[in-house]
């Protein structure tokens, strides 16, 4: 039976895994959908959800939709059928998958420090959980995060197989040698092949530097990895749907191979051609406030390099990092799957009691404590017209704890890194945990990330107002799908925003009206329909389309949001 010092263990590893938990779970409806990500996946998977649709081909705005594997769809909808078509149903996939990435970091943990005691484990949730970038993607639409765990998920497996060269170790390990393929072939049906280059990597720098680390035994542990029928599975899994979809439509074989899987790697077709540094500033700001402790690691971890451990870290890290950074197409979120090693290899380092703090690293965290605690209360003061987004006692009480903390943190002159290390992240991410419910009153300056919500809501009253019944709702070169999931129908778009993969057939029975161009679409009359109706027409634009090409025929800005605007004529 476990000691009671054992059983106390537990329940505060327990208690603390239920903190976080609920703060990635809580607020996911507060905010409305961001710009153009989120408004895009939830709008897919609104459609998805209705009762006639396809499974198997996603669609946007009643156009076939291939740029992405379906796998965040059908969870998606799932959620939305479960729950109905809002905020919380459709972020409901990704703070699961959060939390899911959150415990297999620990169990990796577990596996390889296994002489680190529970605290790493505590170390590396805390020090993940609080990282900005994988906080604000556990709570955001998109594959990334699914991915994450499905890659992280493979990591673990991995560790799993490591185990000695006899017949009882090989039979032990040898199924989650398969677990680890399979979760290579999900996280390829959700996002690409990002899902293979990072376990792959891992798994062959691991096994490499697990043979060097123990040539000297006679009984070396090993990887035991089904190498060929195990990446056969995974691809498998992984094609399936591609597979699939180009039966039905063979034409779509060619835009797989070279749009979106060669191009996406080896030219910037995809408009994110970035330098070759961009990266470098994401990690550094996205790992906030253990950047700063991070970097003092490296010696430690160089110094360490001869350690199987050294080499599966390189493979998780150091190798996706450079491919990413030579890749022609970069976004921010693609480095998340980086975050979880970074979290275990930190979270080891800084669990044993013996490790000590330095003052500038002291002075540094405690300074960037104070700069997230100070962002709800200078946002505000940014736009036009601001408004108070929290409460003055709540402001004064936030505002003595964390100068307390800072205080602390560079005054402490005891050798327990642990301790600095969980209170750290618990006043990180509860400051973080406050951002959601503000970001409502930063919508405007967000710009063409913005929610469009509001935009929504105005034509939805308008619409009740009017006697009419030919009202017509027209995206004008946005990407804000947003408008048609709060809506709840499609709208008219511009083509130059369509996504026309495949031409459309005469089994589309919901395609949207395509405009040619932005002009087309401000000089369209107003007046009778072909039912005798009044015409009414909204047009939802970005700012500088409306001072181009609206303003000078009669349009009007009924209301804002962000960079958008809903016209009137």
């Amino acid at each position: 039976m476990p000691s009671a010092y054992e059983s106390a263990r537990s329940r505060l590893t327990l208690l603390l895994i239920f903190v976080v938990a609920t703060v990635f779970l809580s607020q996911l409806g507060s905010y409305g959908l961001l710009e153009p990500d989120e408004g895009r996946y939830a709008e897919i998977a609104r459609e998805m959800a209705a009762p006639d649709a396809s499974w198997l081909v996603p669609r946007l705005n009643g156009i076939a939709h291939f740029q992405k594997p379906p796998l965040v769809y059908w969870l998606t909808t799932i959620c939305v059928k479960w729950f109905g078509a809002h905020e919380f149903a459709v972020r409901l996939p990704s703070a699961l998958a959060a939390i899911a990435t959150l415990l297999m970091s620990m169990g990796i943990t577990r596996r390889l420090f296994p002489k680190a005691d529970e605290m790493a484990a505590r170390c590396t949730l805390i020090v993940l959980a609080s990282s900005p970038l994988f906080l604000f993607l556990g709570r955001t639409l998109t594959p990334d995060m699914l991915m994450t765990a499905w890659i992280t998920g493979a990591i673990y497996c991995l560790v799993r197989c490591r185990g000695k060269n006899d017949y009882g170790a090989r039979h032990r390990h040898h199924r989650w040698g398969w677990a680890f393929f399979v979760c290579i072939g999900f996280g390829f049906l959700t996002k690409g092949p990002v899902a293979f280059l990072v376990p792959i990597a891992a798994a062959i720098a691991y096994r490499f530097t697990l043979r060097r680390a123990q040539a000297a035994f006679v009984h070396r542990e090993q990887l035991h990895l089904p190498w060929f029928c195990g990446i056969l599975l995974s691809m498998a899994i992984g094609l399936s749907w591609f597979v699939a979809v180009a039966i039905d439509q063979p034409d779509l074989l060619g835009y797989f191979l070279k749009y979106e899987l060669l191009d996406r790697f080896t030219s910037g077709n995809h408009g994110r051609s970035r330098p070759m540094w961009f990266f470098i500033p994401v990690l550094l700001a996205g790992f906030l406030p253990w950047t700063f402790f991070a970097l003092s690691s490296l010696p430690v971890a160089w110094r360490a390099r001869g350690g199987a451990e050294f080499g599966l870290f390189v493979g998780w890290i150091v190798v996706p990092f450079v491919v990413l950074s030579l890749s022609g197409s970069k976004l921010p979120t693609y480095v998340l799957p980086l975050f979880p090693g970074l979290a275990v290899a930190l979270g080891a380092h800084m669990a044993p009691r013996a490790v000590a703090f330095s003052l500038p690293q002291k002075l540094l965290a405690a300074a960037t404590l104070l700069i997230i605690a100070a962002v709800p209360v200078v946002a505000p003061t940014l736009l036009d017209e601001p408004t108070p987004t929290l409460p003055v006692f709540a402001l004064v009480v936030a505002g003595i704890a964390v100068v307390a903390a800072a205080a602390w943190l560079i005054l402490s002159r005891k050798r327990t890194s642990a301790l600095v290390t969980l209170s750290l992240g618990g006043i990180a991410l509860l400051l973080w945990s406050s951002y959601p419910s503000q970001v409502s009153s930063w919508n405007n300056l967000l710009e063409q990330q913005a929610c469009v919500r509001s935009l929504a809501v105005r034509i939805s009253q308008e619409k009740a107002q009017l006697s009419s019944e030919a009202v017509r709702v027209i995206a004008c070169e946005i990407r804000a799908h947003g408008l048609a999931f709060y809506l709840d129908d499609i709208v008219e778009i511009t083509r130059s925003e369509a996504d026309i993969v495949l031409l459309p057939t005469n089994l589309d029975r919901r395609l949207p009206v395509i405009h040619e161009r932005p002009k087309s679409v401000a000089t369209l009359p107003c007046g009778k329909s072909e039912r005798g109706l009044d015409t009414v027409l909204f047009v939802v634009t970005r700012l500088h389309r409306f001072e181009r090409d609206f303003a000078a025929r009669g349009w009007t800005i009924m209301h804002r949001a962000g960079d958008f605007v809903l016209l009137r004529r």
